[in-house]
């Protein structure tokens, strides 16, 4: 019944009660809050946090990978079908291998390459691809995430974007900086 109450909080407090009867309860509501608050417990069993890795919802496993200290469950996370899970999974660097990280840096959506690439863990090989990414976001973000590689800044003074450009030749000593861009 109150997993069902009309007030939020009524029904976020069934997640944060500490009886494992009460996890059962919030797995099964409605609606599917409660089962974000409850990945945020650091807790729960294995049974219910299975449910809550195989959830439905990508709220609901996007909230397991923010909040949870398990390698084993964001290194498989890293893997879900959806964007958004796998996006979350990058920012735990963390929690991941050194190949888990370059899988997530070779993903075919520019959204989760941009998020991986900010991992100073990528193998410098991983970066210097990444920085002529078909993406902008994946190149703006390693050249922000690698400031110490002069190497990419002096290739990316000429990006096609002009932001990135402009980043890349306010990296670089001036001796190194190709003339003005016109």
């Amino acid at each position: 019944m109150l997993a069902a109450d009309k007030h939020h909080l009524v029904r976020f407090a069934v997640a944060e009660n500490p009886n494992p009867r009460a996890w059962a309860v919030a797995l099964g509501a409605a609606d599917s809050d409660v089962r974000v608050i409850l990945a945020q417990r650091g807790d729960l069993d294995g049974e219910t946090l299975e449910r809550l890795i195989i959830a439905p919802e990508r709220e609901v496993r996007v909230s397991v990978v923010e909040s949870t200290d398990r390698a084993d469950v964001v290194r498989r996370l890293a893997r879900d079908p959806d964007v958004h899970v796998r996006a979350a999974a990058a920012t735990r660097p963390e929690l991941l291998s050194d190949a888990d990280l370059e899988l997530l840096a070779a993903d075919r959506i520019a959204q989760v390459r941009a998020v991986a690439v900010q991992s100073r863990r990528l193998s410098p090989r991983t970066v210097t691809r990444l920085a002529a990414d078909r993406s902008g976001n994946v190149r703006y973000f390693t050249l922000h995430a690698h400031p110490e590689r002069l190497d990419l800044a002096k290739i990316m003074q000429e990006d096609k974007e002009t932001d990135i450009a402009e980043l890349a030749r306010r990296r670089l000593p001036p001796a190194l900086r190709d003339g003005p861009r016109t």
